[in-house]
C-alpha cells in the first residue's frame, strides 16, 4: 500500500486531503505542523509528501529545504499544497527543485492528475 503525510495546519485541508487519499487506496497520516511532519518523515517511509506552504510554525519551503538535508530523495515527492497566491520568487525556488504544485481548492481530479 503507497503512503502519504499530509502537514497543514488546516484541519479541514487535512481531513478532505487524507479523505481523497485513503479513497485512492493510500496510508495516510496527517500532521498539523512542519516540525512535526519532519519528525515523522525522518521516522517513516512515504511515497508521497503533501505540505502546506503558510503554515505558523514552519513555511513550506522551509520544510522543503530540510527535507532536502535530511535526503534529497525526498524532494521528488514532495507535492506543495497552497491556496496563497505564490509571487515569482517563491513558485521559481519550488520548481527549481521539480516540485509539483496543488492549488486550493482542490478536487480528486486534481490530486488524480497531480500523482500521475
Amino acid at each position: 500500500m503507497k503512503r502519504a503525510i499530509v502537514i497543514d495546519d488546516d484541519t479541514d485541508v487535512r481531513e478532505v486531503l487524507s479523505m481523497y487519499l485513503e479513497m485512492m487506496g493510500f496510508s495516510v497520516d496527517t500532521l498539523r505542523g512542519g516540525r512535526l511532519g519532519i519528525e515523522k518523515i525522518r521516522e517513516c517511509e512515504y511515497d508521497y509528501i503533501f505540505c502546506d506552504l503558510k503554515m505558523p510554525d514552519m513555511k513550506g519551503d522551509e520544510v522543503l529545504r530540510e527535507l532536502e538535508r535530511v535526503d534529497k530523495g525526498l524532494i521528488s515527492r514532495f507535492i506543495l499544497v497552497t491556496g496563497a497566491m505564490i509571487d515569482e520568487k517563491t513558485e521559481g525556488f519550488f520548481h527549481s527543485k521539480g516540485v509539483r504544485i496543488l492549488k486550493k481548492p482542490f478536487t480528486l481530479n486534481d490530486i488524480e492528475s497531480i500523482l500521475h
